[in-house]
């Protein structure tokens, strides 16, 4: 297992789709590999208005462990075909990610930013599910 997965750090796993991860999360506990310890934090069910201060909060009270958060970055301007996919959380996603503020605030708190790309090589190769 990398070795920031393991003891009291916090580590957030970016861009997993939680509802193909469920099964190899439950089967990850069992084996001893990393698996989602606390909530899921969906970037859609909070406020644009406001989403750098509560993204800022979320981080800074995020708890040892492995989150999970989804969020749903998107960059230039909506077109009619994507005026129902919520261009406007998709660009405040885009906007925290690279800001210069999610940057300092991750590192002041020691959070390490894990792909779900990565958790499910080590679900593979423990043969624990497809990790799909």
């Amino acid at each position: 297992m990398p070795a920031g997965l393991r003891g009291p750090r916090r580590v957030a796993a970016a861009g997993t789709p939680a509802s193909a991860a469920v099964p190899q999360l439950l089967a990850g506990g069992r084996s001893g590999l990393p698996v989602v310890d606390h909530g899921f934090v969906d970037s859609f069910a909070l406020d644009v208005d406001g989403k750098t201060e509560r993204y800022v909060q979320l981080l800074r009270e995020l708890p040892a462990g492995l989150s999970e958060w989804a969020v749903h970055p998107a960059v230039g301007q909506e077109t009619p075909a994507e005026a129902g996919l919520g261009w406007a959380v998709r660009c405040s996603d885009h906007d925290f990610l690279l800001s210069d503020l999610a940057h300092q605030v991750i590192d002041e708190e020691g959070i390490i930013v894990v792909g779900y790309r990565g958790l499910q090589q080590l679900w593979r190769a423990a043969g624990t599910g497809s990790g799909a």
